[in-house]
């Protein structure tokens, strides 16, 4: 699962927009399956996104790097990566 944001509101809706694009794309080539990708509502006070996917665990460096390019890119302070195995109850 990754999760990115703009709570601190440093990114216009332009380039919030191609951060999403930029970090949908890095997970496209680096997931297997993607089984989800949303946030809040468009009107909501902070934006955010997730997206939630199955990935080889070889690819797993290759995306945190490039996930932290991106980042560094936009001037954002974070992104969040994580990884485990889905127990179903």
């Amino acid at each position: 699962m990754v999760q990115i944001g703009n709570s601190d509101n440093k990114l216009r809706q332009a380039d919030w927009a191609r951060f999403v694009q930029r970090v949908g794309g890095i997970i496209r080539e680096c997931a297997t399956t993607i089984h989800f990708f949303g946030g809040p509502e468009n009107w909501a006070a902070w934006q955010k996104v997730c997206w939630v996917f199955d990935g080889e665990e070889s690819r797993l460096m290759n995306l945190k790097v490039r996930l932290t390019e991106a980042r560094k890119e936009f001037l954002q302070d974070s992104a969040a990566v994580t990884v485990g195995e889905t127990e179903f109850v």
